[in-house]
């Protein structure tokens, strides 16, 4: 073979090597579940660590595993890379006295937009990876709550989604590190330490005062569901077609921010989704 065409050859042998397993090694696939092309964007500035309350997920979605929910007993739902991005609108042409159009000297407010990166190329999951020891504790912390779900499936999605953008970060490089590394954390911030009392309802203040010194007294973001009112200010357990419209706010979820560092950090987004400032019920 000639210098010219073995030089050919190689090239188009490391082309294809980098297709498939990428610079570091590793496979560059396409995560199927998303049905379209993965993304290549690795870059965001924090995490988010989702903590559910299983029974807010059954009376939300009408639908849940109750062998799991009975326990009563705080679940992780997933560890989520996050881009803050922060933007001031420019100011709009203002009209002077003249009828002439000025540009306005007051500035306008920063808007703060929060979003997860999803889909990135990497890994497909792998199932074998998964022995029976980290098996079993995913099953008792990260279960899926979905009545007909399959954990596996449950993970893989976690995984595909958001674990592959995560890799950046040592601890959460492998598949199985991210899933090693997210139980620890789990057990870190153990919200199952807390005072909170089942079937009563809290300010969204009280709730912040209990949570906080559980995640190293950093500010938490709330996440609450709408679940049907049966009308005696309880959820309904029945049909949700027959709720008249009527929703009671829930406690659900506890989101707790962390740096890539994987330490705790304030979280600035402060909207506390769907959550009263009547009350809300921890059910």
């Amino acid at each position: 073979m000639s210098h010219r065409w073995a030089t050919i050859f190689c090239f188009i042998l490391f082309q294809l090597i980098t297709t498939f397993y990428g610079i570091n090694g590793q496979v560059n696939a396409s995560p199927p579940i998303n049905g379209g092309s993965c993304s290549r964007n690795y870059e965001f500035d924090q995490f988010i660590l989702a903590i559910q309350w299983p029974v807010s997920f059954c009376y939300e979605k009408q639908e849940c595993n109750l062998q799991i929910a009975r326990n009563k007993k705080w679940l992780i739902h997933g560890l989520w890379p996050n881009r803050v991005q922060r933007s001031r609108p420019k100011p709009k042409p203002k009209r002077n006295d003249g009828g002439q159009t000025s540009n306005s000297s007051q500035r306008s407010a920063v808007t703060t937009i929060y979003n997860d990166i999803q889909f990135c190329c990497g890994p497909s999951y792998n199932q074998t990876s998964i022995n029976s020891k980290l098996y079993r504790e995913l099953i008792d912390k990260w279960p899926t709550l979905h009545s007909n779900g399959k954990h596996h499936g449950f993970w893989r999605h976690e995984w595909q989604k958001h674990g592959t953008c995560a890799r950046s970060v040592d601890q959460l490089k492998t598949q199985k590190a991210y899933f090693e590394t997210i139980l620890s954390m789990y057990n870190q911030f153990d919200l199952n330490r807390s005072s909170l009392q089942s079937n009563r309802t809290y300010q969204l203040a009280e709730l912040h005062r209990i949570i906080r010194p559980l995640v190293g007294g950093k500010r938490i973001r709330i996440e609450c569901s709408l679940a049907p009112n049966n009308g005696t200010g309880t959820p309904n357990t029945g049909n949700r077609s027959n709720n008249n419209g009527n929703k009671i706010s829930i406690f659900s979820e506890v989101h707790i921010c962390l740096n890539k560092s994987l330490q705790p950090i304030d979280c600035t987004r402060n909207d506390d989704y769907q959550c009263s400032k009547q009350g809300v019920l921890f059910p």
